[in-house]
């Protein structure tokens, strides 16, 4: 069948599997464990060697179909918010990642793994707002504005480029890919890594005309004409027109951004929590919560 995702592919993008993958290409990823949906109204064995100040995050896995963008995600501050827990992803998941919140910019890098290479595009931010009072989350979109400085980005990419070696290795793959995290003070950390066409590239605003759904569908199928475009090439290229054309498609639950003010690293979460609280929801603070407190 001409399109189709294959299950190998499709098994990678499981949050309660992919830590094998990380810790083979050598990525940093939170401290975690992996538990039953039933365990979690009991308190988890090992959650206090995971538990960090903020609490912790909790994923799904993926025996019910896809999540993201925020859906099958659950920030916990504290032990209360363990039952509440239990209920909402009984009819979720089997199983669930419990990870250490880590308190960082959240973020993707888009990779295309092509036959001679592994292609690593720009970070872009990934805009999420959070309560530290009730562990709520709003994705609000992403944004290629994002500015990280050039050894954070050096770090973003690194882990990507590792991670899709292995994801090619392991699995064969073929086409864009990408991988998420949050940029912490201590560095990225990895958080999972979706192997299909993921949103926030960018292109379409950078270079509207080009078909980069159809290309990435030859690219995955191995359709032929396509081979005197390099890894190298297409990485160069496709990084130099997102950031000479930098975008953005944001809102706050229904109400769009218009406007991200500037800013040293040009983030947008600010401007999103800033338009939250006009819109009477002050407790939503941009990420990293440290930043947003002094």
């Amino acid at each position: 069948m001409h399109g189709r995702r294959r299950p190998e592919w499709a098994a990678v993008e499981d949050k309660t599997t992919i830590d094998a993958l990380w810790e083979a290409a050598g990525v940093a990823s939170p401290p975690h464990v992996v538990v039953g949906v039933d365990e979690l109204s009991r308190g988890p064995a090992g959650l206090d060697g995971v538990a960090g100040p903020a609490g912790v995050v909790i994923a799904a896995d993926s025996t019910r179909g896809h999540v993201g963008d925020a859906l099958g995600l659950r920030w916990v501050p504290g032990p209360a918010g363990f039952p509440e827990a239990a209920k909402e992803f009984a009819d979720r998941a089997d199983r669930v990642r419990i990870a250490r919140f880590a308190d960082g910019v959240p973020c993707s890098v888009l990779g295309m793994a092509l036959p001679d290479g592994v292609a690593v595009f720009s970070p872009i931010e990934i805009v999420t707002l959070g309560d530290p009072a009730t562990g709520r989350l709003l994705f609000c979109g992403s944004s290629t504005h994002w500015r990280p400085g050039e050894a954070a980005e050096r770090d973003i990419r690194g882990a990507a480029r590792r991670a899709g070696a292995e994801l090619v290795r392991t699995t064969g793959y073929r086409g864009i890919f990408s991988v998420d995290g949050l940029l912490t003070p201590d560095g990225f950390t990895a958080t999972e890594l979706n192997p299909r066409h993921a949103s926030g590239l960018g292109l379409r605003a950078a270079l509207p005309d080009f078909p980069v759904y159809l290309y990435n569908r030859a690219v995955q199928e191995g359709l032929p004409g396509l081979g005197g475009i390099t890894a190298a090439a297409l990485e160069g290229l496709v990084r130099r027109l997102v950031a000479a054309a930098p975008s953005a498609s944001l809102a706050v639950g229904t109400t769009p951004v218009e406007a991200v003010p500037s800013a040293p690293d040009h983030r947008a979460g600010p401007a999103c929590a800033d338009l939250a609280a006009r819109l009477g929801e002050p407790g939503l603070r941009a990420f990293p919560l440290a930043a947003a407190a002094r």
